[in-house]
C-alpha cells in the first residue's frame, strides 16, 4: 500500500510524540519521506508547515510557524477581512513585530499563490492581487498604511477593479 506524504508526516508526528517540531524534526521528516518514497518524497516547506499546523503541531517560529491566534487572524477571504487582519496585526505589531512579520508575509505569499493560480476564477485572482498590495506596503510603511489604505480604496482604479 502506497502512503501519502501527508500520513507519513502525520506517522513521524505521532510516533514521536510530537507536539511542537523544530528544525530537527522537519528534517527528521523530510528524511523519512525521502526513504520512503525516494524523490517523490520532496515537500515544500509551505507544505510541511500546513500538514503540521492543521494538526495542532507547534512549529517552531524559525521555520516560519505561527501560533494560533495569528493563524486565525490571517484566515480570511475577503478584502474588508485583509483590512481588519492588517488592523489586527497592526495593533500587536509593537509587542509582537516578529510574529506579526511572519504573519503578514504568509499572509501576503498566500494572496500571492491565489493571484497567480489561472484556475481561480478571476475576481478572487483580482482581490488576492490587491491584498498582497495591501499585505507588502503595510509590512514596508506600516506607520502610513491606514492612511494609505484610505486614500487607495478611494482612488478611481479601486472603485474600477471593485466596485464597478
Amino acid at each position: 500500500m502506497k502512503r501519502s506524504k501527508k500520513s507519513l508526516i502525520l506517522e513521524y508526528i505521532e510516533m514521536h510524540h510530537r507536539i511542537r517540531v523544530a528544525a530537527p524534526d522537519a528534517a527528521a521528516i523530510r528524511r523519512l519521506l525521502h526513504q520512503r518514497l525516494g524523490e517523490k518524497g520532496r515537500v515544500s516547506d509551505r507544505y510541511l508547515l500546513a500538514v503540521l499546523e492543521e494538526r495542532g503541531v507547534e512549529v517552531d517560529a524559525s521555520l516560519g510557524g505561527l501560533p494560533r491566534e495569528f493563524r486565525e487572524i490571517i484566515a480570511f477571504d475577503t478584502l474588508s477581512g485583509a483590512a481588519q487582519a492588517i488592523a489586527q496585526l497592526d495593533a500587536r505589531r509593537a509587542a509582537e513585530p516578529a510574529t506579526c512579520i511572519r504573519a503578514a508575509r504568509r499572509a501576503r505569499e498566500s494572496a500571492e499563490l491565489v493571484a497567480r493560480n489561472p484556475r481561480v476564477n478571476p475576481g478572487v485572482r483580482k482581490e488576492r492581487e490587491e491584498i498582497a498590495l495591501w499585505f507588502r506596503v503595510w509590512m514596508e510603511t506600516p506607520d502610513v498604511f491606514a492612511s494609505w489604505l484610505e486614500v487607495r480604496m478611494n482612488s478611481r482604479e479601486f472603485a474600477e477593479r471593485f466596485l464597478a
